[in-house]
């Protein structure tokens, strides 16, 4: 729901976005892209510890697996700004729920 009244303003927003309207196209098997199928022919360069992190930090937040820093470190503070929003809602929601208890309860013999 944030990502859509984020209106796709985001990173973050819209790769949720567009996960789900894929999700509901799929309709036949996944293939390998062709990059996958040719095989990896060059040498990978070693990460720093910093850089492993940048890269796990890029995996938690949807749609940034692979930007830059600066970008990474927005999308990052405001897709935690969003969580807390929706973690917010949740908690208010439980709230009144919990509290809502009707008068005739169903199954009772009146």
């Amino acid at each position: 729901m944030l990502a859509a009244t984020a209106r796709g303003t985001t990173r973050w927003s819209r790769a949720i976005l567009v996960s789900r309207y894929r999700m509901s196209l799929r309709r036949h098997k996944h293939t390998k892209p062709a990059s996958a199928a040719r095989g990896g022919g060059g040498r990978r360069r070693k990460l720093s510890v910093v850089g492993y992190r940048v890269r796990a930090l890029g995996g938690l937040v949807p749609g940034c697996e692979r930007t830059a820093l600066p970008e990474l470190l927005d999308e990052t503070a405001d897709y935690i700004a969003a969580l807390e929003m929706q973690v917010r809602a949740m908690t208010a929601l439980t709230k009144i729920l919990s509290e809502f208890q009707p008068s005739v309860k169903i199954g009772s013999g009146l």
